[in-house]
């Protein structure tokens, strides 16, 4: 009988096992994986489109000449200007687009008391999340300390320059460089234009009166001015719940 001449029943060497299994491996088509997609960066949105968010917050539908009017406003000297100061607790050119649109469709709907509501509710949550692992506050004096130093600090990039009280229920918060008008330009010669920067301090007292209406004291909170950005917060308690 004829012996074959080929080992053709005989496993391969190991050798030779391990090399076919590689190829085989590299051979094997593999699965399409879906590619995830990064969300965009923030503050890369356009001025319209913030415009357009502040007007459905307040339930305005968007116009086109409320977003010509922002782009305007943008190309102003004060607006380039605030590109430079990104730096903080809040890009300052998203900071003043903000305020004046805010203050721009709540006076158009002829409702500042709106503006005054956003500000207070704004302070409220603000100041929830902001001492959830604070101490508790023993008296009026340490809250109001607090707002001029850490919120203030929180919220606006900087501490108040001064405070004064007559220890009788008034304090009276000095900011030399209010964020919230620091590119607000009036003429200090026109009772109307005067009249017109006074709305742009209606959210601020609201944003104070929320965040001590949180803290556990009731107040009534107006501001004053001389020459903007200078402003003077006058706080009234009239109730603590400390």
């Amino acid at each position: 009988m004829a012996t074959p001449s080929g080992h053709a029943g005989a496993p391969p060497p190991p050798g030779q096992q391990q090399e076919e299994a590689q190829q085989g491996r590299s051979q094997t088509p593999q699965p399409d994986m879906p590619q995830a997609s990064l969300p965009a960066r923030p503050g890369t949105a356009s001025a319209a489109s913030t415009s357009e968010a502040a007007q459905v917050a307040l339930g305005v539908k968007p116009t086109a000449a409320s977003q010509t009017q922002q782009r305007r406003m943008l190309t102003t000297p004060k607006a380039r200007s605030g590109a430079s100061q990104s730096r903080g607790p809040m890009s300052a050119i998203a900071y003043r687009m903000l305020a004046f649109e805010l203050v721009r469709i709540c006076d158009a709907q002829n409702d500042l008391g709106k503006l005054e509501m956003l500000g207070f509710g704004i302070g409220h949550r603000f100041v929830e999340r902001f001492t959830r692992t604070h101490a508790k506050f023993t008296n009026t004096l340490e809250v109001v300390k607090f707002l001029c130093k850490d919120l203030w600090l929180a919220m606006f990039g900087k501490q108040v320059d001064k405070l004064q009280t007559n220890h009788k229920g008034v304090f009276v918060l000095h900011d030399n460089k209010c964020a919230w008008v620091s590119s607000v330009d009036i003429d200090y010669s026109d009772e109307e234009s005067l009249e017109q920067a006074k709305k742009f301090l209606i959210a601020p007292c609201g944003l104070i009166r929320g965040a001590l209406s949180n803290l556990g004291i009731k107040c009534t909170v107006r501001a004053e001015f001389s020459t903007l950005p200078m402003c003077f917060f006058n706080i009234q308690i009239n109730e603590e719940m400390l």
